[in-house]
Formats: structure tokens, C-alpha cells, sequence
């Protein structure tokens, strides 16, 4: 796979080439400059699209008993972690073996296992119309909300950003007797897609609401600010605009993970004749956080696009980079190495992994044959990544008794499974695979 880079130029280098242009061919006039202009522009936003390489072998596997489950994984203070409707384990990755924790089924009423917090000593599941925090030491509950959606802890596990159905989101406190601080106003539907995020204080969020403007809120002021097109201006010929699927801020807070799908337009030659094909990319894009603040809002101020337009004449992504990959645009989620400089885009379909410091892909992993995952996580370290995978085996009616029927004389079980990557051994698996062509 040939190494992708943003172009990275500015406008000062656009003006200068312009410039030059202007004085070697001053006689083809002004339409043909102004026409160069714009092109050069484009090139400079536009990245090119790769294939990325892939692989499906080489990680270790831990094997959860916990058949049919969806898994959640996490590296805590104790190791590497993982919860189910049915357990809460902690796995010592020499041997593979897992001891179980006292949030057992009982203990957390089978609820649905959402969200580790940063330090993997708590626990957030749903169950019905609330979400139950969980102390994974003593295996009590801490507290109950009235809310569907756990998205998000602040560093040190005192802050919870969450949502409920009328899509409301608020930040939940653990001091006692303290009330929610709702986030926005009554005149703002917010969107699930992507979930909110936060940084590792709690002291920004940032949200989409269903016009699909973004909006970055500024939770110690009180202020609210229109925030540019993350994905930049998207100047490919008949291009619908990305989608935004995940978003993350850095542990410290200055840098801003953008995950998109978009389906480009490719012309292709076959059989003598030029058709056009959409193909599926994968975005990706890092942005300064201190870029993200254009222009403070009123309560009632709405955003055209116009004004997006002239935010991004002004700001741009530190780093805009593609490849050919088809992203699912609900339940993406954003693993970063600790210090940022490796980032994975988990959804069903793959993981792909991203080299911040050298601006490429280094390539995606493949789940197995009827196999897809559920999220992923560094160590603390840095140098593995946790996957949790779910495999659906297909066998003949009555041949297995753990299969659930189902039509066509098929029956079908599920089984639970963490992959264990080092990446050291995904950079050189990467960089031993054969070339793609783009």
C-alpha cells in the first residue's frame, strides 16, 4: 500500500503557484488563472484514496465461555478486562485464564454492559428505560439514571456523559445531592450519530444536532460555539458529504479524532466503454482543538452553510486522510494509544489503524469469517490493543446442541472472544504485506 499524505498545502503556497502561473502565461488571460486557482485548491483539500492492506492472523485469542454474548473490553489498574450480560472477568493474558469479579448475572440483572470508565474500576449497563453504575471491586451498585445511553467518563470516573431518549444529554455527577448539568437547550434536538464526546474533563462537549450542525459547548462558560465542517470542503465532482460516524478528543485535550463515511464517484473502464461506480471510503481526520472555536452563538442562532463555508477558509483539519474501506456509520468507536500517536476505528466490519505522527493507514484487521467486533482498547502503554469479538457458527439442524434453530434447516451459536494485538507485531505484519495498487 503505498504510503497515503495530505497534500498540505496552504493558501500562501496556492497564492504563490497562482502567482507563478499568472506571469508564465499572462497572455492566456485571467479566466484560465482564476480556473487553476480553483483547481489547485481542490488538489490541496482533496487526499488521495488508498487501498489499505489487510490481515486476519497473527494476535492472540482468549476465549470467553460466555457464549452468544457481546463483549466489552478495556484495560483497567487489574489488566485487561471484559463484560457480558453475564460476567465481569479480569484476564491475565500469559495464561489466558479469567478470574470473575462479583458483578456476576445476578449482581447486575443481566443487564447490557455499556461503558468501562477510563480507569476500569466501574462499570455502566443498561436495563430498561435506566443505566446502573457498578463499583467493580466491591460489585455494588453505585448509583441509577434515567437514561438509555452511556457515553462517555471524565479521567477520573467522577463525571458521567449520558443521554435519554428525548435526547437530552446532561453530565451526571458522583458527589451526592448534586444535579445533572443538562447540556444545551430545549431548541436543540441532539443526535446519537455520532454519540456525544467529551474531554477527559468534562469541561467541553461536543455534539450534532439533527440539522447536522456540529456544536461545540463550552461547559465552564456557559457558551456555545459553531464549530467548522470537520471533514473540510468536500470539492470531489458529484461527492455526497461525508457522514460523521465517531469523534474522540486526546487525553490532553488539544486534539480532536474525526471519523467519516463517504461514497466517492470512480470512473472505471470496461469493455470499451467509461461507467461510473460509487465507491466506499473511510475519513479521517485530526484536527487542533483550539481550531474548533469559530464564532460564539446566541441561544437562538442556527447555522447555514453558508457560514460553515467560511469557517473552513479559515480552519482546517491538521490532517485529512482516505482510504477505500466501507465504514459503518453507527457503533464506530475510537481507540487512542496513550500518547496519541495510534488510533484505531473499530466497527463491525474491521479495524482500521492509523499512524498520526507519519500520516497514513497502517492497514485494517478483518474479523473472521462470520465474526464481527465490538470495541477495542489500548493498553496503558501502548502496546496492545484488546478487540472484542463476537463469531456466529452456522451448523446443520440437530447437529449442535448449543445451536438455536432457525430457517433453511440451519441452526446458529455464537461464541465470545477477545484478540489480543501487539503493535509492534501489527507494524511489521502490515509493512510484510504485498503493495496495493491505488
Amino acid at each position: 500500500m503505498p504510503r497515503i499524505t495530505c497534500n498540505g498545502r496552504g493558501f500562501s503556497e496556492v497564492a504563490t503557484a497562482v502567482g507563478r502561473m499568472r506571469a508564465e502565461r499572462a497572455s492566456l488571460g485571467v479566466v484560465v488563472v482564476i480556473a487553476a486557482y480553483f483547481t489547485t485548491v481542490a488538489a490541496a483539500q482533496q487526499p488521495k484514496i488508498v487501498d489499505p492492506q489487510v490481515v486476519s492472523s497473527g494476535c492472540e485469542t482468549l476465549d470467553i465461555a460466555d457464549e452468544g454474548t457481546e463483549q466489552r473490553v478495556a484495560f483497567g489498574a487489574a489488566g485487561l478486562l471484559s463484560a457480558s450480560n453475564r460476567a465481569v472477568r479480569i484476564w491475565n493474558e500469559q495464561t489466558h485464564e479469567a478470574k470473575a469479579t462479583k458483578l456476576d448475572n445476578r449482581g447486575t440483572a443481566g443487564g447490557e454492559p455499556l461503558l468501562f470508565d477510563r480507569t476500569g474500576t466501574q462499570l455502566v449497563t443498561r436495563s430498561g428505560d435506566s443505566i446502573d453504575v457498578w463499583d467493580l471491586q466491591s460489585g455494588k451498585r453505585k448509583t441509577q439514571l434515567p437514561a438509555r445511553y452511556a457515553l462517555q467518563f471524565n479521567n477520573d470516573g467522577t463525571v458521567l456523559l449520558a443521554q435519554d431518549e428525548r435526547h437530552e444529554i446532561a453530565l451526571h455527577f458522583s458527589q451526592p445531592g448534586r444535579p445533572p448539568a443538562r447540556v444545551g437547550s430545549s431548541k436543540e434536538r441532539l443526535v446519537l450519530s455520532p454519540p456525544p464526546t467529551m474531554t477527559a474533563d468534562a469541561a467541553v462537549i461536543l455534539a450534532q444536532a439533527d440539522d447536522k450542525n456540529v456544536i461545540l459547548y463550552d461547559m465552564k462558560s456557559g457558551k456555545r460555539y459553531r464549530v467548522p465542517d470537520l471533514v473540510g470542503p468536500w470539492p470531489a465532482e458529484n461527492a455526497a458529504k461525508p457522514t460523521l460516524a465517531a469523534w474522540r478528543f486526546s487525553d490532553d485535550k488539544q486534539t480532536l479524532f474525526v471519523c467519516a463515511m463517504a461514497q466517492v464517484p470512480e470512473h472505471r473502464k470496461e469493455k470499451g466503454r467509461t461507467i461510473q461506480i460509487q465507491r466506499n471510503v473511510q475519513v479521517f481526520a485530526v484536527w487542533n482543538t483550539k481550531d474548533l472555536v469559530t464564532q460564539e452563538l446566541a441561544d437562538a442562532d442556527r447555522i447555514s452553510d453558508k457560514a460553515r463555508a467560511s469557517d473552513n477558509t479559515k480552519c482546517r483539519p491538521r490532517m485529512l486522510l482516505q482510504c477505500a474501506r466501507r465504514t459503518s456509520v453507527h457503533d464506530v468507536e475510537i481507540a487512542i494509544s496513550s500518547d496519541g500517536q495510534l488510533v484505531a476505528l473499530v466497527d463491525d466490519s474491521g479495524a482500521s489503524l492509523w499512524d498520526v505522527k507519519r500520516k497514513h493507514i497502517l492497514g485494517v484487521i478483518d474479523p473472521p469469517g462470520g465474526g464481527h467486533y465490538s470495541n477495542g482498547a489500548f493498553a496503558n502503554d501502548g502496546s496492545r490493543l484488546a478487540l472484542g469479538l463476537h463469531v456466529t457458527h452456522f451448523s446443520i439442524a440437530g447437529d449442535d446442541p448449543k445451536a438455536v434453530p432457525g430457517r433453511g434447516g440451519l441452526a446458529a451459536r455464537g461464541t465470545a472472544h477477545i484478540q489480543l494485538w501487539k503493535t509492534a507485531d501489527l507494524r511489521k505484519l502490515f509493512s510484510s504485506q504485498p503493495k496495493e495498487k491505488p
